[in-house]
Formats: C-alpha cells, structure tokens, sequence
C-alpha cells in the first residue's frame, strides 16, 4: 500500500496533551485521504470433490454447447487383441487428429488398431476408424491325435458423426461393417483324427450395423433422446445334419442370417428446486422395441420386446433413490406379459463410505450377434427365443478412498429363465436355455500411490454346488474367480502392468454318441505383462506378453486355447 497524500485540519490548540484537559470539550475535525495500489492475488485451486455419488447414473446437461458434445460410447468386444478403437466420437484434448496402433508375435499374431478425426469442430464431428486382428496357433484336441490349425481373423471399419444445432438438440449417426473369418472345430477336430469331414473347416460371419439418434437437454429442466438401429449379421456356411429321425442321409443345412431393428426412446423432466439441473426430483419413462428376424437354419422365426419403464428419482443430499417398473411384451416367444424392477436407493453419508441397493430386470432378445460375441463357435444354423431376468439384484458397501484405498463389498442374486448357457454338441458349439437361480460374493480392494503405483486385488465366488445355482453371467460355469493386477510408472514416461487371473471349476456339458456328459474345461490360469515406454507425445512403444504361465484350459471340449502369447509394437499419433 502506498500513500499519496494526508491532509489533517485541526482546531484549537496544537499541544497534544491540551487535548485531553481544557480543550477536551473542543471538537477535532480529521480528513484523510488514502490512496492504494491493490494486486489481484489468485487463490489456490480448491481440491474438487473426487467422490461421487454411489451408483448415480444421472444425465446432467451442460451449460456449454461444446461439453454437449460429451459421449459415453461402446467398444467392439470382437476385437480384443489391442486396446480396440473406439466406436463413438472425442473431445478434441490433444492437437492431433489420428492414431494408429501395431503389434505382432510370431508366428501369425497381429494387431492393427487406427483412426482418423476427418472433421472436428465444436459442433461436428466426423470420425474414421478400424481395427484388425489376427491369432494363428495349433493344438491337439486329445494326446494321441494330430494336431489341428486354429486361426481366427476379423476386421471391422466405421464412421461416427454428430453435430450439435446448438440448444435445438445434437444429432448422431454411425455405421460400421466387420468381418470374421474362423476354424470350424467340429470340422478340425474330425481332420486331427483322421476321419472324413463333410463340410469346410472355415467358417466366416459378415456384419453391417447402422444407427442414427437425437438427444437433447433444455434449461428447462427437460431432457429427451431418440434413437434407431439396424444390423444385420449371417454366417458363410451352414452343415450336414438329418432333416428328421427317420431321414436316411445327411442334407446340407443352409446358414443362418439376421436382421435386427432396435428403437429407443425416452424423457425425463427434473421438477427443479433452486435452479439446479439434475437435484431434487424428477419423473421420466424409457421405452425400447428389439425384434430380430431370423432366417435360414431351422425355419424363420422373429422374436421380439417391447418394454416401457415408467419412473420416479429423487436426488437430494446424500441419498440417490430411482424407482420404476420395467413391462416387457415378449413376442413370438413364450409369456407375453414380464413385470420387472427397476429400483436403485443409494446413500453416501461420508466421502469414504458408501452404500447401495439395487434391483433390475427384464427380458432380452437372444441375437446372433450378442451370442456370437460370448464364443464364436455356435451353431451356425440355430436361432434362439428371448430370456427372462425377472430378478437381479446386488446390495454393496463401500469403504474409502481413504488415502488411496477402498474397498467394496457386494452380494448379488439373479434369478434367470430360459438362460442360454453353452453347451457341445457333436463337437460343435451351441447355446441351450436353463433356468438358473444363484448368489454371488464379490470383494474387491484398490490402492493407488499417487501417480506411481496402483494395486487391485478380487474374489467372487458362488454360493451352492448345484448346476442351477450358477451365476448367468460366466458362460463357463466358473464357481471362483480370483484377480489381481499392478501398475507401476516409476518415470513419467514408462510404465509396467502385471495382472492375472483364475477362473476355477469351468465345465460345460457335451452330448454325444453315448448321450450326454460334463466336460472338464480346467482352470484358466493366466498371467498377464506389459511394458509401454512414451518416446513422445506422439510416439509409443510397447510389449505385452499373454498367458505367460503357457495356460491350456479348453475354450470348449476338445479346443484347448492358445499358449504363450503376446505384442510387440508402436503407436503413433498424428
């Protein structure tokens, strides 16, 4: 502070300590003028508030045109050999516009993964991507036969755009085609033991998916989306089977094909308390139609589910509550009419404990593709009704972060009819429905120290012995599953991930000529490894090493899974 100027006016005497004594009835009169020279001083950023709400799925829509870009997207689960490229559009956070990622391991492993942001604004997006993958390996499918080639390929390439009409809405749209090409077991497996096969040992899939969707938030507290998909999906050969009991030769069945057509639509209004979007209450409804057409194989069929979800959700404080009652109408399959929960009460009292209840259901549609993307060796000729989930449910608690560790505790039940586990059937793959009711433990502990370490360690198991009591969601009818993983960057530039995993008691039932039976598939016991080094911003190199304890469990009967293997590659940004 400096000081300009000071003025002082007084009358009377100018004797201080006349002040106090015979003048002490006189009035002073004062007049100071300051002047100052103020710096602005910036405060230090305040620590943002890292724990959200438990389980809170809430749409909060932004103020910004640009955050209204924000996506959640989906990734190919059929191509998993790379980190897969992503299927939806990005922020702009870096100033490049492409990627591109390759690796290979002898003998025939290999990955391609790239993309390309064609047009990136702030209210369009156009995004170009694809992703290859290769594994080639031979194995036995008992001791004393031969051994037989497992190859698989696939490919798939897209294009996503958006573009946001400001506070009107943001429209989407997205196509993509992917290709697989795969080893027949049954058809291996009959070569490996020398006897004759009656149809190709290749198999192939083609697929096309095209969708298109409209969302938008209002500052009235009112949001709504819209969405339409269309895919198709056929496999390349069909098989040799008895058209009936009494048939005395084999025909050649032709290949199944699908097309599926989904529809999406919802609202939601916040009734606002204070001006803030996304607290307080609210009511909405979602409401969905899934119906594939099945042709080929055994006969056309068209099941299909027309649901709405009515409900109500309240987000105040430190409770998070949604209630609502799912009806599903089945169609051309079964019950008509399914009532479902869907209800989640979630409290958050402190920052390092949590809790919640929640309870869903409905029914699914079965298609091809989402069968296809649990195992590739299916039944090329087969077609499947809906499922059931009535109930599933899970109740948790949550401990931490608390110096960077926390803990979750959960226990869930599913209750499921007419569930498509798979099973072997002369050698060749399938899916045939169960009705499965189970419990499931789960535990699961992280740590992380700063940016330099971070440690995660689960179990899960299930509780009873019984082939119904089952947990639908491990198609390889696991009862224990054990994982952990670690991360190490002791440089800014490097980094080190150890993880494993162990999937014990897998079986699956295989029906043959001595009618049917329960195949071991053994534990899979899978030690994982990689190291990435970031040369630049825009160059990386990386090796990652699979299975490393040489693993053969059985991807089904008769099909042990590749040994040791691994990546060795680059990625470039651009």
């Amino acid at each position: 502070m400096t000081m300009k100027n000071i003025r002082i006016l007084a009358g009377g005497c100018m004797a201080v300590s006349a002040i106090s004594g015979m003048y002490g009835q006189e009035s002073l009169q004062k007049e100071i003028t300051v002047e100052r020279e103020i710096v602005p001083e910036v405060r230090a950023a305040s620590r943002l508030n890292l724990y959200p709400r438990t389980l809170s799925f809430r749409q909060s829509p932004a103020t910004l045109t640009f955050s209204e870009l924000t996506e959640m997207t989906d990734i190919n689960p059929l191509l998993d050999t790379l980190e897969p490229a992503p299927t939806g559009r990005a922020i702009l956070q870096t100033p490049y516009r492409g990627y591109a990622d390759v690796g290979y391991f002898p003998l025939a492993n290999g990955s391609l993964s790239a993309g390309y942001a064609a047009v990136q604004s702030e209210s369009t997006r156009l995004n170009i991507w694809g992703e290859a993958d290769n594994t080639d390996y031979k194995c036995r499918p008992v001791d004393e036969a031969e051994k037989m080639r497992m190859r698989r390929f696939a490919a798939s390439a897209g294009v996503d755009f958006s573009h946001s009409f400001g506070e009107t809405g943001t429209f989407s749209a997205s196509t993509s085609l992917t290709y697989n090409y795969f080893t027949r077991p049954d058809a291996a497996i009959a070569e490996s033991l020398g006897e004759m096969r009656q149809v190709s040992n290749r198999q192939n899939t083609f697929a096309w998916d095209l969708a298109a969707g409209w969302e938008k938030s209002s500052r009235y507290g009112v949001a709504y989306h819209a969405e339409a998909r269309f895919g198709l999906m056929g496999f390349g050969h069909g098989i040799m089977a008895y058209e009936n009991a009494d048939a005395p030769v084999q025909t050649k069945v032709k290949p199944a094909g699908e097309r599926t057509f989904n529809l999406s639509l919802g609202f939601e209004k916040w009734l606002l308390s204070g001006g803030s979007f996304g607290e307080g209450s609210s009511f909405g409804a979602d409401f969905s139609a899934d119906i594939a057409h099945n042709t080929g194989g055994w006969g056309t069929t068209t099941p299909g589910v027309l649901s709405i979800t009515p409900y109500f959700r309240c987000i105040e404080g430190i409770v998070n509550l949604k209630a609502g009652v799912k009806l599903g109408f089945a169609l051309n399959s079964g019950k008509v009419l399914h009532i479902a929960p869907d209800v989640l009460f979630g409290v958050n009292p402190a920052s390092g404990f949590g809790a919640w209840i929640r309870v869903e259901g409905g029914e699914k549609v079965n298609t091809l593709r989402s069968l296809f993307e649990i195992t590739p060796f299916i039944s090329p000729v087969a077609t499947y009704p809906t499922s059931g989930l009535p109930v599933k449910g899970d109740i948790g608690l949550r401990l931490g972060p608390v110096k960077g560790a926390a803990l979750i505790v959960k226990a869930s039940y599913g209750m499921a009819n007419r569930w498509l586990m798979p099973e072997a059937v002369d050698d060749r793959g399938g899916f045939v429905g169960h009705d499965l009711r189970g419990w499931k433990l789960s535990a699961e502990a992280t740590w992380n120290y700063r940016s330099v370490v971070s440690l995660r360690a689960g179990y899960s198991g299930v509780i009873g012995e019984d082939d119904k009591q089952g947990w639908m969601e491990w198609r390889d009818r696991a009862r224990h599953v054990v994982s952990a993983a670690v991360t190490v960057r002791p440089v800014a530039p490097f980094s080190i991930d150890l993880s494993y995993e162990l999937r014990m008691r897998r079986r699956m039932p295989m029906v043959g000529a001595d009618g049917e039976m329960w195949c071991n598939l053994k534990d899979e016991n899978r030690l994982n490894a990689g190291l990435a080094y970031r040369i630049s911003d825009a160059f990386t190199v990386f090796a990652r090493g699979e299975n490393l304890l040489n693993c053969r469990s059985l991807l089904m009967p008769f099909v042990p899974s590749q040994g040791i293997t691994g990546l060795v590659g680059v990625g470039v940004k651009f």
